[in-house]
């Protein structure tokens, strides 16, 4: 069940009296349309944070099983980009109990690292794929095993890995599989600045991009590990 779906049965059956959306908005200092839109699952809303989300529970009365539940909905759909790997986490001993510590804030926010899961074996495996701005076809065969390099000795320093790269002349798309205590933005991030640095090194043509050579933002796809075992070497432009 969605963490919306458990609020507004919350809401309507938890006591004889209906309860407002108003009434929890203004228990976490937020909105009524806020809490509507997250009952609807509309648009990219996420849960609350994990402080207003112990709020909400202790006003409910949740403990035990009900507050793990409550807890672990809110945290996967705030961690949109990692359906399958926390899915599969999910039923390893102990996992959804990290929810109950106040360190599992860290957890709930993607673009922090998560030191306190560290040891965690499981990697994550994202297919990304990064453009160059303006679409300008600047990437040649020699550029190609530049980025290829680079990209594998920075995923390869997070203790991830690069399990396929291909490249067309204004893109690339690479396949990664990346430590849990590593978020995906951060990772991404420091790929885009390096190998974007990089290039303005060893070609005058990404010089005249200025700034990143990179346009704004990524798209994503999370893999489950099934899929990349079987065709590691296909990737989807």
């Amino acid at each position: 069940m969605r963490f919306g779906e458990l609020l507004s049965n919350l809401r309507k059956t938890r006591s004889a009296k209906r309860i407002a959306q108003n009434e929890i908005g203004l228990l976490i200092g937020t909105s009524r349309q806020y809490i509507d839109a997250v009952e609807k699952g509309k648009g990219s809303t996420s849960p609350p944070t994990l402080a207003n989300c112990l709020q909400i529970a202790k006003y409910f009365g949740l403990e035990g099983k009900e507050l793990s539940e409550f807890l672990w909905a809110a945290f996967k759909e705030r961690i949109k980009n990692n359906w399958d790997f926390f899915d599969y986490i999910e039923k390893a001993d102990g996992i959804p109990n990290l929810l109950l510590s106040q360190e599992s804030e860290v957890i709930l926010a993607p673009k922090t690292k998560i030191d306190h899961i560290q040891n965690i074996k499981y990697d994550c495996v994202y297919q990304i794929n990064i453009s160059i701005r303006e679409q300008r076809p600047l990437i040649d065969s020699s550029i190609e095993n530049y980025l290829e390099g680079w990209i594998a000795e920075f995923v390869s320093d997070t203790g991830g890995e690069v399990i396929a790269f291909q490249a067309t002349k204004t893109s690339i798309a690479l396949r990664l599989a990346i430590p849990p205590k590593f978020a995906l933005y951060d990772v991404v991030l420091g790929i885009k600045d390096l190998t974007s640095r990089k290039l303005k090194n060893v070609s005058d043509a990404f010089s005249d991009l200025g700034g990143s050579v990179w346009q704004k933002g990524f798209d994503v796809e999370t893999k489950a590990p099934a899929a990349i075992a079987a065709n590691s070497a296909q990737l989807v432009k």
